[in-house]
């Protein structure tokens, strides 16, 4: 499994004034559109095996998940800010507009990329990160050891996703960073080739 990305949020709720990509005016992913995305996504992937149980299987494509978890991503972001009261806070943009729940659900949804995120960010970060974290807080038989409460629990999940922003982000930052400069000093070949020759 490649290393997990983390989320591009700041883990407080509100997105961040960076831009996305290129697109001047749109914030990067907010801890609720995550959840939304998380939620839309598996929604879709049980609705395609609801609707394949019983007949021939057949593997669904990305697009039909992702025409699936976009279509629903407005309703789960309007669920996940009921749920969570108080989270959501509109932002300024670059743009000089403000980022609003419906600027979000307009927004993300015109591109899609809904389900994409949820598979290529998401899903990898939850079962690379905040799993492993969550199961090193119990048990053998999946129970909360004597005198665990659920605040433990997820102070041990918040300080695993600190000690992971730490230490692997910039690890990635730094590899990045060196294999850009190989790229740039005119040697166009792989020094991983060369590794494995040497081996």
């Amino acid at each position: 499994m490649a290393l997990a990305k983390a989320p591009k949020d700041d883990f407080g709720g509100t997105p961040s004034a960076k831009t996305q990509g290129k697109v001047l005016g749109v914030p990067a992913w907010s801890s609720l559109e995550n959840l939304a995305a998380c939620k839309a996504s598996i929604e879709a992937l049980e609705l395609h095996q609801a609707q394949m149980n019983g007949t021939a299987k057949s593997k669904a494509t990305e697009a039909m998940l992702e025409s699936s978890a976009t279509a629903s991503f407005p309703s789960w972001l309007e669920t996940v800010a009921d749920e969570h009261p108080g989270v959501w806070r509109d932002l300024p943009t670059k743009a000089g507009n403000m980022w609003t729940i419906e600027t979000s659900k307009a927004m993300r949804t015109s591109k899609g990329g809904i389900y994409h995120r949820w598979k290529s960010v998401l899903q990898p970060y939850m079962l690379g990160v905040i799993n492993p974290a969550y199961a090193s807080c119990l048990n053998e038989d999946g129970s909360a050891p004597a005198g665990m409460t659920r605040e433990h629990i997820i102070a041990k999940i918040k300080h695993a996703i600190w000690i992971y922003k730490v230490t692997e982000k910039p690890k990635r930052r730094k590899n990045k960073g060196a294999k850009a400069a190989n790229k740039g000093d005119g040697d166009d070949d792989d020094d991983d080739d060369d590794d494995k020759e040497a081996a």
